[in-house]
């Protein structure tokens, strides 16, 4: 992030406690913010905010990347 000059802003409204998997839960927020940090221009910014539900919270990554093309994206995989 830092040599790219992207900003990583982190966005919480509330206090939460979950439950989940420490290993696969780090696993996949790291290759999503990997993802999110090679394809994002430099000097953009990338979000990471939660999203409380009433059974589950919600963990969003947003980036300024150009994204994938709706072609080239596989529904279920």
């Amino acid at each position: 992030a830092k040599q790219k000059q992207i900003e990583i802003q982190v966005v919480s409204e509330f206090e939460q406690e979950a439950w989940f998997d420490l290993k696969w839960t780090k696993e996949a927020l790291e290759n999503i913010l990997d993802n999110a940090l090679k394809y994002s221009p430099i000097g953009s910014i990338v979000t990471i905010q939660a999203k409380e539900y009433e059974l589950y919270t919600a963990i969003c990554v947003k980036d300024e990347g150009m994204g994938v093309e709706e072609a080239e994206r596989t529904e279920g995989t």
